[in-house]
């Protein structure tokens, strides 16, 4: 039986978007003949926990803590108490006092600025406790398979130690490049040291995975030397099985789903602005009708950030939050959907080459997609599947006719354009089996 072991900062029971990419890869490789052993830190206190992405592991995979714990899967559950995933209770803001808030957020902005300048990330602080613990494990299973999965990027760094310490054979897996392209807009490391270190870990890799074409291409012609044909690209997935079930549509409201955060750096808020100026156009009554026929629902969105937007633009009547819920209910919630808004921001900060998560699980959906973004692959990805609309700029005409077209079809029963045409390459099982492949035949296992 091959093994692998996955370095990861997260993995289920923590309830985060950066959880699910590998929870489904241990599900489908433990599915398929490998012994997944994960090394992991504990849950954050304020990540919220879903026992139920551990019940859907298969039997045998072991969770180890950088702490020392561990765990068999078959030993947790929904039920399994333990002080390891007991949050810590925290005082909430209206119970702190002045000064107490004060020393808060000047530690956040201490915390912000340190991380600045540490290199990769100021996480690189765990990579001695990764190492301890992976070792003790990489000892105990000879020959097993070593994979590596970011943010954030000093994981890899771990990666690269063990691998020249041990020789092990290593697989990095970049949920998100690492490069100055948020600083800069160009995909290139400027800092002479991450640079090589970075170059260091991208040669001594067997395999370098992206979760894009677009980013697998700037690896390739940013790094000339290296062989091109070590960077593989391995998108995000939709789980099919989870999105099966039947969701039910209100016959009388228009329902808007958005699920996860707002990266408020990117300026995401154009929809909302688009929305202001539809009803600014409207009359009181016609306002009033609109609030109870048409509701934009956030799913674990409810950031200061956002709120102030929301609040600021007057959007309360036509806009509700709902809190952070558990994965399978937040497909749930935009299964009964009529429209479902992807905000990615249409600036500078935004690279032409991000697909969100949530991407795949609004395609997986078949309902029409809203997508207010840059040009570039989540563009092209919606355009060519033919899964909805794009809107590239700050365009509130064109928002506020997509709005007033699918309201009409909705009510006038009007069939949808829309084909979802290949959308089946991003389901799980066809995403991971490529993913199988790589380590299976590439690594030569």
């Amino acid at each position: 039986m091959k093994t692998i072991l996955i370095m990861t900062h997260y993995f289920p029971p923590e309830n985060v978007v950066g959880a699910l990419r590998p929870f489904r890869l241990v599900r489908h490789l433990g599915n398929n003949g490998w012994r997944c052993v994960v090394l992991t830190r504990k849950p954050e206190n304020h990540h919220i926990r879903d026992f139920s992405l551990i019940e859907k592991l298969p039997p045998g995979t072991q969770i180890h803590y950088i702490t020392g714990e561990h765990y068999a899967v078959s030993e947790m559950g929904k039920s399994f108490v333990a002080p390891l995933f007991q949050p810590e209770v925290k005082t909430g803001p209206s119970q702190m006092s002045v000064e107490s808030r004060i020393w808060a957020r000047a530690f956040g902005n201490a915390r912000d600025i340190i991380n600045r300048f540490a290199l990769p990330d100021l996480d690189i602080r765990l990579v001695p406790q990764f190492l301890r613990c992976a070792e003790s494990l990489i000892r105990k299973s000879p020959g097993c398979l070593l994979l590596t999965t970011s943010p954030p990027h000093s994981i890899h760094v771990a990666g690269l130690v063990l691998s020249k310490r041990l020789g092990v054979p290593w697989v990095a897996d970049y949920r998100d490049p690492w490069d100055d392209y948020v600083r800069t807009g160009k995909p290139e490391l400027h800092n002479p040291l991450e640079k090589w270190l970075c170059r260091r870990i991208l040669k001594q890799a067997r395999v370098v995975v992206t979760t894009t074409t677009t980013n697998t291409q700037n690896l390739v012609t940013c790094n000339p030397g290296i062989d091109p044909g070590k960077f593989k690209t391995v998108t995000n997935s939709y789980d099919e099985g989870l999105l099966s079930q039947n969701g039910s549509k209100s016959p009388y409201v228009f329902t808007i789903g958005y699920t996860g955060v707002f990266y408020p750096n990117k300026d995401p808020f154009t929809f909302f602005r688009a929305l202001r100026t539809w009803v600014d156009g409207m009359d009181q009554e016609k306002q009033q009708r609109l609030a109870c026929r048409f509701q934009v629902q956030l799913v674990g969105s409810r950031t200061k950030a956002v709120v102030d937007v929301i609040q600021s633009l007057g959007l309360e009547p036509w806009v509700s939050f709902v809190p952070r819920v558990s994965h399978e209910e937040a497909i749930r919630r935009i299964k009964c959907c009529d429209l479902l808004l992807i905000s990615a921001g249409i600036g500078h900060r935004t690279r032409p080459g991000w697909l969100t998560s949530k991407l795949f699980e609004y395609l997986g959906c078949r309902t029409p997609i809203l997508a207010v973004v840059r040009e570039g692959e989540m563009a092209r990805i919606i355009r060519q599947t033919n899964s909805g609309y794009v809107v590239t700029g700050e365009d509130h005409k064109a928002i506020i006719d997509i709005l007033e077209t699918e309201m009409g079809r909705k009510w006038g029963r009007a069939p949808s354009p829309f084909t979802f045409e290949g959308v089946e390459v991003f389901e799980e099982v066809a995403v991971f089996n490529r993913m199988k492949e790589i380590l299976a035949c590439e690594v030569k296992l």
